[in-house]
């Protein structure tokens, strides 16, 4: 009674503990569900709110569901997709649960993290097309996430050369980020519009997409910083070097105030390369040198570009010997770099297509073909044993059909045989009866005249009757007659002769017929019916006595 009382406390207590987990959980995913309503005026305080939650505690559709948040979150706030990219959302979860609208949105920025990491990978167009599609059939009515979409499809088609779906895509993300009063995707539609005029060479054109700049105050830093980077491309472009080197320096300051994650080796080089196409050369290296000092990782891919851009300012100058370091520093760098690249770019492949798993389910589908190539072999096998028994069989029955056509014939052909036997036989039959009496009748005639002639003829009538009854007594002897016959009861009690025309009555022949075979007259035959008649009938009753 003990042990049933503490087990029923146990359960108790553990039903306990899963209706506060799940009450729990049902609170944590309706503060997601807030944090989600804010994603788009306050990203940066739905970071801070989803740093304060311990993602321990959350089960997997609310861990999910709050790194959805998170990257749709980091993406407004900062322009560009987490750091680790490999971290991409569990999308299927939402698809299972029929959620498609969060199911569109993590197909969409896992594309997202996808493209902001290498431009040209083409898993990325797969997800973000796969998005837009679901928008598209299930008549989603956000226009924050159909702005967002079509902007990164603008992206997409941009980065592939196609400017004239992209400006589609772009215009239509610049219609929606208008009507959901969505300025950051709103101005980076503009940025890329800027991108596309530039691309072509429609300086008026591009210049335009950046006067919607102009009084605005409240946009994000890296807006700001991008469209000045863009300024600065205009610029350049329009060889006006000392405005462009104005505007990266301007580009460097934003950075550096909202502490933005920048290349500024890059942007030092690109300051650069302007006062080195001004002719200012002590200018370009000092910025040369400050690409050089503000290099983050030494094996990174593009940190040898500029120790070798330094190399070449040295080498321009006459001082051969830092030319000589740089240039050094600058190829063990490529090598490094590459290599690291190799590794890394290996790395992430094998994480992104998981090729581990993909390994063992090839191995699986080896094992697996093996087995049914085992399997069609033997059914070949067995097909053809199946094949050669089914001949075998149609042989033997083809030489049983062709050995049956044959009997048949043969059959036929005895058959014949016998009716013309057995019509010349009956059709003669009357001829031996019939002479028979003829020599009788001339018997009588004789008698008058001589006693002696009569008493011979006689002689020769009887003794004829006496060789036709023991001929045809003889029949009946025959083994032949035995397997006939041998169903017809009471054989046994008559004589040969009887047997005869008991077997030719059982078979239907008339009197006169009969007399006809056995050489004598109907009275003979009614005679010997009726004899033969008594003795079947004294052996029934016999037997009907004896039981």
């Amino acid at each position: 009674m003990k042990k049933i009382l503490v087990f029923l406390l146990a359960a108790f207590l553990v039903s306990c503990t899963s209706v506060k987990e799940n009450g729990s959980q049902k609170l944590i995913n309706q503060r997601l569900t807030n944090l989600d309503k804010l994603i788009y005026t306050s990203p940066g305080d739905v970071l801070d709110s989803l740093n304060r939650i311990d993602n321990m505690i959350l089960n997997e559709e609310n861990r999910t569901y709050s790194k959805l948040i998170r990257k749709i979150s980091y993406e407004f706030l900062n322009g560009k997709s987490e750091p680790d990219t490999s971290i991409l959302i569990h999308a299927e979860l939402f698809r299972s649960r029929e959620d498609t609208y969060n199911y569109t949105r993590a197909l969409l920025f896992n594309g997202i993290s996808l493209f902001n990491s290498n431009r040209n990978d083409s898993t990325a167009y797969v997800l973000i097309r796969d998005a837009e599609n679901l928008y598209n059939r299930n008549g989603i009515k956000d226009y924050n996430l159909g702005g967002t979409l079509n902007l990164y499809m603008g992206r997409l088609y941009r980065a592939r050369g196609n400017r004239e779906e992209a400006a589609k895509s772009i215009h239509k993300s610049i219609e929606m980020s208008s009507k959901a009063a969505n300025k950051i995707t709103l101005f980076n539609g503009r940025l890329e519009m800027f991108w596309i005029h530039f691309g072509q060479k429609q300086y008026s054109d591009a210049l335009a997409q950046l006067i919607y700049f102009a009084d605005e105050t409240d946009l994000p830093p890296f807006l700001f910083y991008n469209m000045n980077h863009a300024l600065y491309y205009y610029h350049t472009a329009k060889s006006d070097y000392t405005i462009s080197i104005e505007y990266l320096k301007k580009t460097m300051n934003i950075a550096q105030k909202a502490k933005l994650d920048v290349n500024y080796s890059q942007l030092h080089y690109l300051v650069a390369a302007n006062f080195k196409r001004q002719g200012n050369l002590d200018s370009t290296m000092h910025y040369s040198k400050l690409s050089v000092a503000a290099i983050k990782d030494s094996v990174s891919i593009n940190a040898h570009f500029y120790y070798r851009y330094l190399a070449d300012q040295y080498s321009d100058r006459g001082i051969y010997k830092e030319a000589w370091e740089n240039y050094k520093k600058a190829y063990g760098i490529y090598i490094k770099a590459f290599t690291k690249f190799s590794q890394e770019r290996v790395t992430e492949i094998e994480r992104k297509y998981d090729i581990k798993s993909k390994e063992a389910i090839i191995k699986s589908l080896k094992n697996q073909r093996t087995i049914l190539i085992f399997i069609l072999i033997l059914a070949t096998i067995l097909s053809l044993a199946t094949v050669y028994i089914l001949m075998r069989l149609l042989k033997k029955h083809h030489r049983k059909a062709v050995l049956a056509v044959k009997d048949k014939v043969h059959f036929k052909q005895d058959n014949r045989r016998l009716w013309i036997t057995s019509e010349i036989c009956k059709t003669t039959s009357f001829v031996l009866p019939q002479l028979i009496d003829s020599v009788y009748k001339e018997a009588l005639r004789c008698r008058r005249v001589s006693s002696e002639t009569f008493d011979s003829l006689n002689s020769v009538i009887d003794q004829a009757n006496l060789m036709t009854r023991s001929a045809l007594a003889s029949i009946t002897s025959r083994d032949e007659f035995m397997d006939m016959y041998s169903h017809l009861p009471n054989m046994d009690r008559l004589t040969d002769y009887e047997k005869l025309i008991y077997i030719l009555s059982e078979d239907g022949f008339t009197n006169q017929e009969i007399g006809d075979f056995l050489n004598t007259t109907q009275s003979s035959i009614r005679s010997l019916k009726g004899r033969i008649h008594k003795k079947i009938q004294q052996n029934d009753d016999a037997s009907d006595t004896n039981s």
